[in-house]
């Protein structure tokens, strides 16, 4: 499976899993999801199908991107169909996310995030441990990788620490060959999000917040600049903090930076002992 391929099917999981646990409406999730299934070679794919009815049916509302398009007072008399829009897509598509959600299972940590983490020098939890489940999935076997696999809470943040660094050296993962793996995490986070506003504007306010504890290094500046003018469009039209955006374009002004940053960090996502 190529790299694209594999990022789009993660972009996947991570959909459905914001839009059981509530964080991305049934309506934009079916927008975002039929545009995945499209990047993930799935256009065939009849799982996919309620989303094309709950698109067709709707197509008419200011959903998403479109919102920008209309006036605030063709909005607030519009709320009231979206309200009941949302509910009927919930009722009918709730089942199939589900089964899609068992069929997409939410991916354990990449070998990239845990690379990023130990340079930020952040707590080895679970997530280390997930992270070792999904290397033994991937076919990436040693004994370091089967005991940190196994362990159970309470977790010693110094004993899971210990594994995974005996993990990276048994196993040699082609990702230790990265120059920069925290701009190689930041890419993975952007592209998970770029084919839904809110989760992209939720990725830009992560990688602002991991400018600011690193010091605002050139590559990640123009993140917290863009979040700050998301914020500041809130109050004013012409926010000084990205000049040239408006409520109108900040969105794709977002997509086009987090695309950008991916073509020039993006890190192909981990393969498997058969991809190898």
């Amino acid at each position: 499976m190529s790299g694209r391929l594999r990022s789009a099917e993660r972009a996947i999981a991570l959909a459905l899993r914001r839009m059981l646990d509530g964080h991305l409406s049934y309506l934009d999730g079916a927008r975002a999801l039929l545009q995945m299934r499209s990047e993930a070679g799935l256009g065939d794919d009849a799982m996919f199908d309620v989303f094309v009815v709950i698109e067709s049916e709707t197509d008419h509302l200011p959903i998403g991107r479109q919102r920008r398009f209309w006036s605030d007072a063709a909005l607030i008399a519009k709320e009231p169909e979206i309200v009941r829009a949302e509910e009927w897509a919930m009722q009918m598509a709730e089942a199939d996310v589900k089964r899609l959600a068992l069929r997409f299972p939410l991916p354990p940590p990449t070998t990239v995030e845990i690379l990023a983490r130990k340079m930020l020098e952040r707590r080895c939890g679970q997530e280390c441990v997930d992270w070792a489940i999904g290397m033994l999935e991937r076919g990436h076997d040693s004994r370091s990788v089967e005991i940190l696999a196994g362990l159970v809470p309470p977790l010693s943040h110094f004993e899971v620490c210990a594994l995974r660094d005996r993990v990276l050296e048994e196993t040699r993962p082609p990702e230790l060959a990265i120059d920069d793996p925290i701009n190689a995490y930041v890419a993975e986070v952007v592209s998970d999000a770029v084919y839904d506003f809110g989760a992209i504007r939720h990725a830009f306010a992560l990688v602002a917040a991991l400018a600011n504890e690193l010091g605002y290094p050139a590559d990640l500046q123009p993140f917290s600049a863009l979040d700050s003018a998301f914020e500041m469009l809130r109050y004013q039209e012409h926010p000084r903090e990205w000049p040239g955006a408006t409520r109108d374009n900040i969105e794709e002004i977002m997509v086009l930076e987090a695309r950008r940053f991916i073509a020039k960090y993006g890190a192909p996502r981990e393969l498997s002992a058969t991809d190898m």
